[in-house]
């Protein structure tokens, strides 16, 4: 196997992977208003199926795309490497398929229980070769490797405890929590702040991003659910968890839109890390606890990361996209009409403000559904076409726009995948170096 050919097969599968998952959030967005377009099949077994192809066949393999190519050449080489991202690209494949037609069934449990396994084996075989004190994107790929592992073993306990026969509803809420939470504020933004800080040097507020999302994300799962805590202390380690996930994000906009002026989608990632720590802070602070069981807000807010954090960031620095003006303004606009369609069905008194200037509240689905069918559509026409990523030595900068100096600081943007096959450049390359760019 060709050096770096892993991690364009991981992304291969990924970039099909993030298509369907945008054509089937589209499609479930419609049955709201037309539950025929379903053709027979369940709205709950269409969803999981969504969510599994979005977290399993999308994010995840482009996440490990990222830490396999800072690894050593010689196990980007190996044929398990290979053999892995096969088994990852068409386990999604199936687990999509499996779900959307029977839902949570033996053979789903057993494809998800497949994905767990095939976590954990990447985790331990990625660790060693991500070793270099210092260096900055790989201590963020470590931490999020880690957490992968926790939330592959919370994937676990929901079983446990419906075959034990618990029924205490904060017990089975947050166990459901258990792999949510360290999934995505662990796995996913840990991964993709590697790839973000990757390509900036490392940035101005690396360190405490890092730190506080490490130490902040398994404490903020006690925040989120709707049941009652067995002891008033971890409802207060939740506030505080999630004080510092909402820091973090802030700290990440932060650095984000040092580096550009233009719009982009690296500004749109900065813009919806900065709303997302608004966010975080609010709920935190208890100005809006009650709104975290209002369903249409909780499904913004993943979307908000999921969307306009998560996907963007993987879009320049994994699939490395160099984005066109157009196309960016209509799936930023897109996701921001969506969600702000999903933002006023969830809002107390969204649906009588319609209704008092002579709207039927169904014009917030309507519009939710042109929104995600203009990100959908703007995203796949994104995605690289053609031999899909570029053969070795053939990087190029996935955000060409020009960086400029921040407070007297010198910034400095670089390929996230670039120089031999899929080589990560991490710290302040070398004056000269191909792919770097230096603000003025």
């Amino acid at each position: 196997m060709r050096s770096g050919g892993a991690v364009r097969t991981y992304l291969a599968y990924a970039a099909g992977h993030l298509t369907l998952t945008l054509l089937s959030g589209v499609w479930l967005r419609a049955s709201f208003l037309r539950p025929e377009v379903l053709g027979g099949l369940h709205f709950g077994d269409v969803l999981h199926a969504h969510s599994h192809v979005a977290f399993f066949g999308w994010t995840t393999p482009a996440i490990f795309a990222l830490i396999a190519a800072c690894l050593p050449a010689a196990t980007r080489r190996d044929p398990w490497l290979g053999a892995h991202a096969h088994l990852v690209g068409v386990g999604s494949g199936a687990a999509f398929v499996g779900f959307m037609l029977s839902g949570y069934a033996p053979h789903t449990i057993a494809l998800s229980t497949v994905h767990v396994v095939l976590w954990v084996t990447f985790a331990l075989a990625a660790w060693a070769g991500l070793g270099g004190a210092g260096v900055v994107p790989r201590t963020f790929y470590r931490a999020a490797l880690a957490f992968l592992v926790v939330a592959g073993a919370g994937a676990i306990l929901p079983g446990v405890v419906l075959a034990t026969g618990i029924t205490d509803p904060w017990i089975n809420q947050i166990t459901l929590q258990a792999f949510l939470t360290p999934f995505i504020s662990g796995w996913l933004l840990l991964g993709v702040m590697g790839g973000a800080y990757a390509v900036m040097s490392g940035g101005r507020y690396a360190r405490p991003v890092l730190l506080l999302t490490v130490i902040g994300s398994l404490p903020s799962a006690f925040l989120h659910t709707s049941a009652a805590p067995p002891w008033e202390a971890l409802l207060w380690a939740g506030r505080g968890g999630t004080v510092m996930l909402g820091v973090a994000a802030l700290l990440l906009g932060a650095d984000l839109l040092r580096v550009t002026r233009r719009f982009s989608l690296l500004r749109l990632a900065g813009v919806a890390a900065l709303t997302k720590g608004v966010a975080d802070l609010t709920v935190a602070l208890g100005l809006a606890t009650a709104l975290l069981d209002v369903r249409n807000l909780s499904i913004a807010y993943l979307h908000l990361v999921l969307l306009a954090v998560v996907t963007p960031l993987l879009l320049l620095h994994a699939l490395r996209v160099v984005p066109t003006g157009g196309r960016v303004v209509a799936f930023s606009g897109g996701v921001g009409v969506m969600l702000g369609a999903l933002l006023l069905l969830g809002w107390p008194g969204g649906a009588n403000m319609l209704t008092g200037l002579g709207l039927p509240p169904t014009s917030l689905l309507w519009l939710a559904l042109a929104g995600a069918a203009v990100a959908a559509v703007a995203a796949i026409t994104l995605l690289p076409t053609g031999r899909l990523f570029p053969d070795e030595g053939t990087g190029t900068h996935p955000e060409p726009a020009a960086p400029h100096r921040a407070a007297g600081s010198r910034v400095r943007i670089h390929a996230g995948i670039t120089g031999r096959a899929g080589d990560v450049h991490s710290g302040a390359p070398d004056e000269g170096k191909a792919g770097t760019v230096r603000g003025r």
